[in-house]
């Protein structure tokens, strides 16, 4: 009953971000591979300005550098899988607390390596393609410690991060603690891992506490008790 209720909430799930509208999931996957029959590497990019990329990021303090080790790393499986980079929407649309809009900072920068153009990596950005489609659609992803990272898990598909993020060290991510780690376990993510079924349990064990558990809703609704004990009133 805790599963079904975890995976209820999961499909009603709708983010405050705004981007696309859904895609034609067979469609988007003949876009991205040209018909041929690949695997994808989802990498969820995030607001290169983010706090928890700032506070939390140690080996990649900017994700300029990862996204290009990733695409790098990716080159020897580009004739089995495609690595499909999503840039966060929110740096298109987006602005700084001072009003300041982002205008793409991690698109201009990604724009000088050619790397990125290669034919084994697909970049989209801006509100290009929904990123709840690419993913429906992707085998597994990489992420720096975007919350994304954690609903690709809902998912349960495999998710690799290279930065302090709060799902994370639980039993169910790869981590890449430095470089040298992140092209060893990017081979390992790519050469068919999957997550066991304890895993995935415990992925929904995690949601469920996080969910229902631990977070309030925003408007506090039937969160009286809850209230009173945590300020003890």
């Amino acid at each position: 009953a805790e599963r079904q209720r975890v995976a209820a909430f999961m499909r009603s799930y709708a983010t405050m971000i705004g981007q696309k509208d859904s895609d034609d999931t067979q469609e988007l996957r003949r876009r991205i591979t040209g018909g041929r029959d690949k695997s994808i590497v989802l990498l969820l990019g995030q607001v290169r300005t983010d706090a928890s990329l700032i506070m939390d990021s140690p080996v990649y303090p900017d994700q300029v550098d990862f996204i290009r080790d990733v695409a790098e790393a990716m080159r020897p499986y580009g004739a089995s899988h495609q690595l499909v980079v999503r840039l966060h929407p929110k740096e298109s649309w987006g602005t700084t607390h001072n009003k300041v809009p982002f205008d793409n900072p991690t698109l201009r920068e990604l724009e000088k390596f050619e790397v990125l153009s290669e034919p084994h990596v697909t970049l989209f950005h801006s509100l290009e393609v929904n990123t709840y489609s690419l993913m429906d659609l992707c085998d597994c992803a990489v992420t720096l410690n975007s919350q994304s990272g954690l609903e690709v898990l809902a998912r349960h598909k495999p998710v690799l991060t290279a930065a302090n993020a709060y799902y994370a060290g639980k039993g169910f991510t790869l981590e890449a603690t430095s470089r040298r780690v992140l092209g060893i376990l990017l081979q390992q993510l790519v050469s068919k891992y999957k997550l066991t079924e304890e895993q995935k349990h415990d992925i929904d064990l995690f949601l469920y506490h996080l969910i229902f558990e631990y977070l309030f809703p925003a408007d506090l609704q039937g969160c009286r008790a809850r209230l009173r004990e945590l300020f003890r009133v």
